[in-house]
């Protein structure tokens, strides 16, 4: 029995950033990191002060097994994964306040309970044609 396979190389996504020592330095260079996957059990001064770190920042911890770690990066991961945000987020006060000071009145979109991408594309769409700030 022939067994064809194909060669896939596997790559981490953009918004990930993987090791304790990264994670922390991503931490602290102030990137906003949506969540740190951690291995259960990991274990260590440096866990620890990223664990203290992430809980002062409020950054989301999940225990999961190893595998789950193996499963999104092919890069040593020494235990940790962390989510960075594919898109900055701004305070919406920073926004209305900086929009002000040019003078403009501000045009902020604000949606709840929108489930279809397409329905999303098509308003973010809209909202850029109108000028919207936010």
């Amino acid at each position: 029995m022939n067994t064809y396979r194909k060669n896939f190389t596997k790559r981490a996504p953009d918004n990930l950033v993987a090791g304790l020592r990264p994670v922390m330095e991503a931490v602290q260079a102030g990137r906003e990191v949506e969540k740190v996957l951690m291995k259960t059990g990991l274990d260590g001064d440096l866990a620890r002060t990223l664990i203290a770190l992430l809980h002062e920042r409020h950054i989301p911890i999940q225990h999961v097994p190893v595998e789950k770690l193996h499963s999104l990066t092919p890069n040593h991961h020494q235990g940790v994964v962390a989510f960075t945000s594919l898109i900055p987020y701004v305070d919406l006060e920073e926004v209305v306040v900086r929009v002000m000071e040019r003078g403009e009145t501000p045009l902020l979109l604000l949606l709840d309970g929108v489930t279809d991408v397409r329905n999303f594309g098509a308003i973010a769409r809209s909202a850029e044609c109108a000028g919207a700030h936010a």
